[in-house]
C-alpha cells in the first residue's frame, strides 16, 4: 500500500501541469474544438482521482478497512437517499436502545403508568422523525398491544390521549391521561408545559403517560405521580 504515498503526488502534480493551459484555454475555445481532446483528459483526471483516494484510504484505514472505504461504502451511500442518511443512525446504536442497553441520554424514553399501577416503558433512538412529544408518543406506542387513540383539536391544544395501550378513563371521570416530561436542564420529572405536540425532544427528551387521578388536589396528585417515576429518566 505504500507505493499509493509516492505516486499519488507524482500523478497529482503531472496531471495539475497538463491541467492547467487546458483549463486556461478551455474558456476561449469553441466547443467543436474541445470534442477533440476531452476524452484523454477526462480519462487522466479519474486515474488522479483513483490514486488519490487510494492513497488517503491508505492513510487513514487499516488494510482490512481499505476495500471497504474504496468499494463498499461508496456503494452503500450511493444507494442511500439523503432522508435515510440524516435519519439513520448506526445499527449497534439502534439494538443497544432497543435492548435497553444504551444509557438513557443516549435515547428517548416513554414510560405509562395505568390506573392499577402498572408499567411499561420504551426506548428509541433519537432519529431525524424525532422532534416533538407527539412524535415520540405515535412511533414508541401505535404498533404496541392496544396502540393509542387520540382526538386532535388543533391549536395550543393538539392532541389529547382518550385511551393508551387499549386502556380507556372511565366515564366517571375518576382519571386521565396526564404528560409528565423530563427536562435536560433541570434533570427532574415535571407535568408537560403544554399539549404533546408542543413538547420539544430537545428540552424534554423523554415523556411519560400516567393514568392521573382526579380526586386529589393537583398538587398531591403531582407528588404521587413523581414518586412513582423517580428521579431519573429510568426510575
Amino acid at each position: 500500500q505504500y507505493w499509493i504515498k509516492f505516486l499519488a503526488p507524482a500523478l497529482v502534480s503531472r496531471a495539475s501541469t497538463q491541467l492547467r493551459p487546458m483549463i486556461r484555454s478551455a474558456v476561449t475555445l469553441p466547443r467543436q474544438q474541445l470534442a477533440s481532446f476531452r476524452r484523454p483528459h477526462v480519462t487522466l483526471l479519474l486515474a488522479v482521482a483513483a490514486a488519490w483516494h487510494c492513497w488517503e484510504a491508505s492513510v487513514q484505514y487499516s488494510p482490512a478497512d481499505v476495500l471497504s472505504e474504496l468499494f463498499v461504502h461508496p456503494v452503500a451511500c450511493q444507494r442511500r437517499s439523503p432522508r435515510q442518511a440524516q435519519g439513520t443512525r448506526a445499527p449497534g446504536a439502534a439494538v443497544a436502545a432497543l435492548t435497553g442497553e444504551a444509557p438513557a441520554d443516549e435515547v428517548h424514553i416513554v414510560r405509562v403508568v395505568k390506573a392499577d399501577g402498572s408499567e411499561s416503558m420504551f426506548r428509541l433512538p433519537p432519529s431525524a422523525e424525532l422532534s416533538s412529544g407527539w412524535d415520540l408518543t405515535q412511533q414508541a406506542l401505535k404498533d404496541e398491544e392496544g396502540g393509542i387513540d387520540f382526538d386532535y383539536y388543533g391549536g395550543e391544544y393538539g392532541h389529547v390521549a382518550r385511551a393508551v395501550l387499549g386502556e380507556t378513563p372511565p366515564m366517571d371521570g375518576s382519571w386521565f391521561w396526564a404528560l409528565y416530561v423530563y427536562s435536560s436542564f433541570t434533570g427532574e420529572w415535571t407535568r408537560a408545559p403544554g399539549s404533546v405536540d408542543t413538547i420539544p425532544l430537545v428540552t424534554y427528551p423523554h415523556l411519560a403517560w400516567i393514568a392521573s387521578k382526579t380526586a386529589l388536589e393537583k398538587s398531591v396528585e403531582d407528588e404521587r405521580v413523581l414518586r412513582i417515576l423517580g428521579p431519573d429518566p429510568e426510575r
